[in-house]
């Protein structure tokens, strides 16, 4: 969090200014993701429940 400024990246990089709740991994570790930090980034829970929906949905359309 103190690495990202305590905001939500995603948002960041739409250029919206959205203070970050939790930290996420970047890559989830089912799909490979590690627990590194440069695997880490501060996300807002508006972000990081979109994320996960659409991770969840990738997950249903493997075979």
């Amino acid at each position: 969090m103190r690495r990202d400024a305590y905001l939500c990246q995603p948002c960041k990089g739409q250029g919206r200014v959205t203070e970050a709740t939790e930290v996420d991994h970047i890559r989830n570790v089912a799909e490979g993701g590690t627990d590194d930090e440069s695997n880490l980034q501060a996300i807002c829970a508006c972000c990081h429940g979109a994320k996960t929906q659409a991770e969840a949905r990738r997950g249903a359309n493997r075979p």
